[in-house]
Formats: structure tokens, C-alpha cells, sequence
């Protein structure tokens, strides 16, 4: 190994010298020192502004939903399917998994309050479950900017809609209606809030009838 000094007499070396000047001993060449490198290390990249051979770049934020929406939806289609079952035990779907009989009726799902946005999951007019982000509150249609988001589906069949404060603040608020009665509503409050909405596609007067045959 390179030494700043003749191994033989002890004079000191000149720089990239491959003779001792002194007694004319030869000299061991001069090793430049190597990076180690190896599973673990991390080998320095270009200089920056901070930590030399560090990025300080900033990370980049995720767009994907938080966690506990995720988890939320998976609970969404849980309460979904649990209602088509119920359907299907009383005898009440077709082939196609939607109620017999009855009709159409037209579903809107509303979403107010004071957060500044929101993720929702809904099932659509065939049962299936939909997802959008970064939604306005209140919620509006596409098509013609009016108040919620309506679909057509047999009268009967199971519905329901959830929402995320996609904020750190405010408040959400989301109701079902089933051809203009109101049949469901919900409140949630506070950073990344949930709400879910859930009921059957029937008039409030359908609802109450069959709740009290029920009890009867």
C-alpha cells in the first residue's frame, strides 16, 4: 500500500514519485481510495444544495385514496351485496339480480356541506359499486349542473352511496331520494369523515308501510 514515505530510508516521497530521491529505492503506486459499495450502501451521487451526495428533492404526494377509504368501500360493498342478499331471500330478484316487478324508479344521491371536497363509492342502476374522487361538495351532475347524482333502477333494489371529507376540516351531509321522497339520510363531521347513506329504492310511505307490516 502507498505510503508518504520510502519504506527503505524513511525520506519523505514526492507526489506520484516512483523513486525515493534519497536512496533510489522504487516506490508502490499511489491507490486512489474506492466508494465502498454493497447490498445496504449507497454509493454518494452529484453535490445539491443539502447533504452532499443526498437528494433533497421534496416527496411527491400520493392521489390515491387514504387507507380508510379504501377500507370504507370494501365495507360498502359488503353492506351491498348483504342487501342484495336479503333481496334474495325473499324471492324478489330476477336473473339479472335486480327486484321483479315494480317498475323504475329515479335514485338521487345527494352530498352537501361545508368540506371542500370528496371521494364517494355508490352502487349505479344495476347494483354495481362506482367510485369517484375529488368531488364538489355539494354535489352535482355533470350533465345539466343540477343537485346530486341520480340514477334509474328497479323500484326495491338496494342502494346506497358513501363519502370522504377528502379535507382536514368541515363537515358532510348525504340523504337518498327514490322519485323525489327522501328515504335515507347522514351526517359525518371532522379531518377524512365517512358518511354512508344505504336504504331500499321505495317512497318514504312504501318504507314505513312494510316497516310496520314487519312489526306486525
Amino acid at each position: 500500500m502507498a505510503t508518504d514515505f520510502c519504506p527503505h530510508c524513511g525520506a519523505p516521497r514526492a507526489a506520484a514519485a516512483q523513486f525515493c530521491t534519497k536512496c533510489g529505492t522504487g516506490l508502490p503506486a499511489v491507490i486512489a481510495p474506492q466508494t465502498p459499495t454493497g447490498p445496504g450502501l449507497v454509493p454518494p451521487g452529484p453535490a445539491s444544495a443539502g447533504t452532499p451526495g443526498w437528494s433533497t428533492s421534496p416527496p411527491r404526494a400520493s392521489s390515491t385514496p387514504s387507507r380508510g377509504f379504501r377500507i370504507a368501500t370494501v365495507v360498502l360493498a359488503v353492506i351491498a351485496t348483504v342487501g342484495l342478499g336479503v333481496l334474495a331471500s325473499q324471492g324478489q330478484l330476477n336473473m339479472q339480480g335486480l327486484p321483479a316487478g315494480g317498475g323504475l324508479v329515479t335514485v338521487t344521491y345527494h352530498l352537501a356541506g361545508t368540506a371542500r371536497g370528496a371521494s364517494i363509492t355508490y352502487t349505479d342502476g344495476s347494483g354495481n359499486i362506482q367510485q369517484q374522487t375529488s368531488v364538489s361538495v355539494p354535489l352535482t351532475r355533470e350533465s345539466d349542473g343540477g343537485d346530486g347524482l341520480q340514477i334509474r333502477t328497479r323500484r326495491g333494489s338496494f342502494v346506497t352511496i358513501l363519502a370522504q371529507n377528502s379535507g382536514d376540516s368541515g363537515d358532510l351531509t348525504c340523504s337518498i331520494e327514490a322519485d323525489g321522497v327522501a328515504v335515507n339520510t347522514g351526517h359525518a363531521r371532522g379531518e377524512y369523515a365517512i358518511v354512508t347513506c344505504s336504504r331500499r329504492a321505495l317512497p318514504q310511505t312504501r318504507q314505513l308501510a312494510m316497516a310496520h307490516h314487519g312489526a306486525a
